[in-house]
């Protein structure tokens, strides 16, 4: 059974009907610990309590209706999904999945400053100094433009819709000053005053969010930023760190098809990260998908005063959470090295799978798959379900989830990478502004010669310099 429009719409039906689930999405029933193979709504909740607990609002029908067929639901306990940058400093060491403050075998690459930037890299921007993520990779614009592509909660301080802003609150946008991009550089936190040399270049675009109270849906969390000549090479930036030997060409984006098709084909899931490196090689770190289609909710950052760092746990931040809603979204995790295509991965504390598939700082990392022999990207990483702490409070993550590479090519205009691309010239980039706030992703604004240009939103300001109109 694939993914179709109508479960999709069964599952947001499910997430509006019980606000208290912390996801739900399409997977495989388990039972007793097993993969029964039955196709099933799996709803997450933070604890399964007995019948006699519950509110009647509370209680989760044992199968829903879906185009005039039935499907089971399984009921299953998990934490909620929170973002993957990292400004925590947690520490652990070990080998795939795991993390450390300094760079160890399974992630020392990663971290490393690379002249030539490629997949799977540490990146941060001078708007998000305090925290570090991943540089997916590399695409190429509707235009035909190469570019760097991450998670929009990577490299954008504020990437709220201006709509969902408060006027009276802080003024943040993408241009004045410049948000620069950075690679190379972990001590950033130590090191406020970034140097020329670890410049990747600018951030040129990303998907605005709408918050939760809005009643509207995210399905992405991306954002595209500018590659300069002296960090490009043309033959490497499409590689994935430490998953070079899977593929000698650029891989290409998973069709739709494919995608919907992913629970039941069950490929083999690949993906490098700034923290954990690169997981999903055999035999030592099997990766797989567990749900598609997933509706979470999922906390992001809005109008934070410039140079705020966040405190202990992100506490100085806490304030300035708000809750955003996603759907139709990839959810992928680890199975044991004994069952590598195991799919009935559940969370703590029936928990029987490998632990940290991602975690904070693996933000923006691709999901790649084997597709009937073919490497390709399925997905954009972007967050993580904790499943419990250890003794020191850090949190372990026991599953994954990633927007859709279909969802990120069509609302941030993309494409896979191609060798014919031409690098951006940021002396080229135009910014134009509009009186009061906006809903729109984008506008269209006429030059001196009437020619139509179209511009991504990218903030506040003080300013109506440069009117579109």
């Amino acid at each position: 059974m694939n993914l179709t429009k109508d479960i999709l719409a069964k599952i947001d039906e499910l997430r509006l009907k019980y606000p208290n689930a912390t996801s739900v999405g399409f997977g495989k029933k388990i039972k007793d610990g097993e993969d029964t193979g039955e196709f099933a709504i799996r709803v997450a909740v933070k604890e399964k309590k007995p019948l006699s607990e519950l509110k009647e609002s509370e209680v989760i029908e044992s199968e829903v209706t879906v185009d005039n067929s039935s499907i089971k639901t399984d009921i299953v306990e998990g934490e909620k999904f929170i973002t993957t940058a990292d400004c925590t400093g947690n520490l652990s060491y070990g080998g795939c999945g795991w993390f450390d403050a300094q760079p160890a075998p399974n992630n020392q690459a990663n971290r490393q400053f690379q002249q030539s930037v490629r997949g799977g890299l540490s990146m941060t921007s001078s708007n998000m100094q305090f925290t570090t993520g991943t540089m997916g990779g590399v695409v190429t614009t509707e235009s035909g433009c190469i570019v760097g592509l991450t998670n929009n909660h990577v490299s954008i301080q504020d990437a709220f819709f201006t709509s969902n802003r408060s006027t009276t609150g802080t003024i943040q946008n993408d241009y004045n000053p410049v948000n620069k991009v950075y690679q190379g550089q972990e001590n950033y936190p130590n090191s406020p005053n970034f140097t020329s040399v670890t410049q990747v270049g600018v951030s040129l675009r990303y998907v605005p969010i709408h918050a939760a109270s809005t009643g509207l849906v995210n399905q992405v969390d991306g954002a595209i930023f500018s590659i300069s000549q002296d960090r490009f090479d043309a033959n490497l930036a499409w590689q994935q760190i430490g998953l070079e030997s899977l593929n000698a060409y650029a891989p290409q984006f998973a069709t739709t098809n494919e995608i919907d098709n992913l629970l039941a084909t069950n490929p083999r899931v690949y993906s490098s990260g700034r923290t954990t490196g690169p997981k999903g090689l055999m035999p030592d770190c099997p990766m797989v998908i567990i749900e598609t289609g997933v509706a979470a909710q999922i906390s992001y950052n809005m109008q934070i005063p410039p140079n705020t760092p966040p405190g202990p746990g992100g506490v100085n931040w806490a304030p300035y959470e708000v809750l955003c809603n996603f759907n139709d979204c990839i959810k992928y995790a680890k199975p044991g090295q004994d069952q590598p295509n195991f799919q009935g991965i559940l969370a703590p504390p029936n928990f029987n799978g490998c632990y940290n598939p991602v975690y904070s700082g693996d933000s923006g990392s691709m999901l790649l798959a084997d597709i009937n022999g073919t490497i390709k990207i399925i997905g954009l990483v972007f967050a993580g379900q904790v499943g419990c702490y250890t003794q020191s409070g850090a949190p372990v993550f026991w599953s994954g989830l990633a927007c859709r590479i279909d969802q990120v090519a069509n609302q941030l205009g993309i494409e896979a990478y191609q060798l014919t691309g031409q690098l951006v010239d940021p002396e080229t980039i135009e910014y134009k502004t509009v009186d009061g706030q906006s809903d729109q992703k984008t506008i269209v604004c006429l030059d001196a010669n009437n020619k139509a240009h179209t511009y991504w939103q990218s903030g506040f300001t003080n300013s109506l310099e440069d009117n579109c109109n």
